[in-house]
């Protein structure tokens, strides 16, 4: 058992475990870090959430498309139908007499 101690103590000693442990000491605080600004910074969770709808969308089974009743198709586009109920007509006023009023 003192052979084993020995060597994990002269391993805490080292170089290689301080750079180790230098390592992993800051990997969790970027990764502590990294959640807090996806949380926080409103950049960062539309950037989630954009990640999030496309995981949903390439992962959900395609099903079939219906055309809605205000659509029309035009090749392979299909293109909104928009009717006006009204038509309002603007004209400019009369024009001014050469003189003045």
């Amino acid at each position: 058992m003192n052979a084993f101690v020995a060597r994990l103590l002269s391993f805490a000693r080292s170089k290689f475990a301080l750079n180790l442990a230098t390592a992993a000491i800051s990997a969790v605080i970027m990764a502590l870090l990294a959640m807090f600004a996806v949380d926080e910074i409103s950049f960062f969770t539309s950037a989630d959430r954009f990640v999030q709808d496309w995981e949903v969308a390439t992962r959900s089974p395609v099903g079939p498309q219906e055309k809605p009743a205000s659509c029309e198709v035009a090749g392979a586009a299909v293109l909104p139908v928009m009717t006006l109920s009204l038509i309002v007509t603007v004209a400019p006023g009369a024009k001014p007499s050469a003189g003045g009023m």
